[in-house]
């Protein structure tokens, strides 16, 4: 499954195998933690980091099929393939998935959030609704919120310059967002 998700010609596939790959992952971290266990790095985790590491750097893959790339399994869909409902706990194991992509794909969100800041802004900082814009944005705001997970101050400036320079309210709220879950932090 990992190899399908970094190397399939079928996009769709790709990412049903991500998907797959993330909510396997989720349920495992979720038991860890019900169990009391301290879920730690492992085979199957790192091989879905460098798996979306792969997909992330493909420059011939859409921005927008990208930031649906990073996107991780919801509480409801995990419940869906569990025994017992325990929503804090799938809470926390996406926290642990996310925290697990941002670190290990650091460098390549970064990379990734500037190009898009200025592949969505072009020449002008006219908003514009199309499809190659919003693919832009949706992945410049998928980055900064990965990102996020890390606490890191550098990130806190990113969404606090994004909302302070949005032109458009998807970013506005995509910053605002990232800057409120970092207070808490």
């Amino acid at each position: 499954a990992v190899l399908q998700m970094a190397h399939d010609t079928d996009l769709f596939n790709r990412w049903e195998a991500g998907q797959g790959l993330a909510r396997d992952l989720m349920v495992k971290l979720t038991r860890a933690i019900q169990s009391g266990h301290i879920p730690e790095s492992d085979h199957a985790l790192r091989g879905y980091v460098d798996a979306l590491n792969t997909t992330l750097a493909d420059a011939s893959l859409d921005p927008g099929y990208k930031a649906l790339a990073l996107g991780v399994p919801t509480v409801s869909e995990i419940l869906q393939h569990m025994d017992t409902a325990d929503p804090l706990a799938i809470y926390e194991a996406a926290g642990l998935l996310k925290r697990a992509i941002a670190d290990g794909c650091q460098a390549e969100l970064h990379a990734l959030y500037d190009a898009m800041s200025i592949s969505a802004s072009g020449a002008e900082t006219k908003f514009s609704p199309g499809a190659k814009s919003a693919g832009y944005r949706a992945l410049k705001n998928a980055c900064l919120s990965i990102l996020s997970v890390q606490g890191h101050f550098e990130v806190k400036a990113l969404a606090k310059a994004q909302f302070e320079t949005a032109t458009n309210m998807t970013e506005e709220l995509a910053s605002m967002m990232v800057l409120l879950r970092m207070l808490g932090n």
